[in-house]
């Protein structure tokens, strides 16, 4: 693991440590030894991106995950929701370009667009 990871990588790798951990019937202190302290796998597990990587590495080394497979699937599940993401913007832009801009306003602001950018949307859409 070379790359320095996202924080929200750090979060999905911390709780999937942290399920692994649990499906093992593992408490952190039976995980602990001279390598890695009982609060360093806490943080890891919380996904605290101070963590030294190559701790996260060795954590998933005893519980025997693949770190690289499952950034795989955390990059396959980012892309999946740009795709969603870029399919409702391209219905929010047919609305637009229909006239229906209520609508499309009432879609923006379902999107969980932070408020605020929706002043300058909604000069845009009735401009």
């Amino acid at each position: 693991m070379k790359k320095i990871l996202d924080p929200q990588d750090y979060k999905k790798l911390g709780d999937l440590l942290k399920q692994k951990r649990k499906q093992a019937n593992l408490r952190q202190e039976d995980l602990a030894d001279s390598e890695i302290s009982v609060s360093t796998i806490s943080n890891i597990e919380r996904g605290l991106s101070n963590v030294k990587l190559d701790k996260i590495e060795y954590l998933c080394e005893k519980l025997s995950v693949s770190v690289e497979d499952h950034l795989n699937i955390f990059i396959q599940d980012e892309k999946a929701k740009l795709e969603d993401l870029e399919r409702k913007l391209f219905f929010i832009e047919t609305r637009i370009d229909t006239k229906k801009f209520e609508f499309a306003l009432s879609d923006l602001k379902s999107l969980g667009v932070e408020s605020n950018h929706l002043p300058k949307i909604q000069a845009k859409i009735h401009y």
